[in-house]
């Protein structure tokens, strides 16, 4: 049985050496995933590794928030993180400025930070907790 599966095997590697239509399309067969893969694992490897000279606007008009004689501004401490973060080139402006540079392409997005964002996020503390009324995706404005 050995020997038969044997037999088959090298009548089937004389057919592939003497047709080259047949070594090509096996050649095809065999490369190709191995491409796929090459190509996707690249894209995906580092998501981040060419994105810091995407700029995107950000526009803080938080007012902050004062709760038992404490100021709090959670935009400005939005904005100091977001200082410290390389993977995007952050452009801090108002917001005349981002929007117009996101309509004439100079800035992907805008993240436009609320004047009450504090506020409604600080809430919490009160005694009438306010349910936040934006996500990130609602502050993020793509322009079209």
């Amino acid at each position: 049985m050995i020997k038969d599966i044997r037999d088959i095997f090298k009548t089937d590697m004389k057919t592939i050496k003497n047709n080259p239509v047949v070594m090509f399309v096996l050649l095809v067969i065999i490369l190709l995933p191995s491409l796929y893969a090459l190509l996707n694992i690249q894209a995906t490897w580092d998501p981040y590794a060419r994105t810091s000279n995407i700029e995107l606007a950000v526009v803080n008009e938080d007012l902050g928030y004062n709760s038992n004689g404490t100021d709090y501004n959670v935009g400005n401490m939005l904005v100091d993180e977001l200082k410290n973060n390389t993977n995007f080139s952050w452009q801090f402006v108002d917001e005349s400025t981002g929007v117009n540079g996101v309509k004439n392409g100079k800035y992907y997005a805008v993240l436009i930070i609320p004047t009450n964002f504090s506020q409604d996020l600080l809430s919490i503390q009160t005694s009438n907790p306010q349910k936040l009324k934006y996500n990130i995706s609602s502050m993020i404005k793509r322009i079209q």
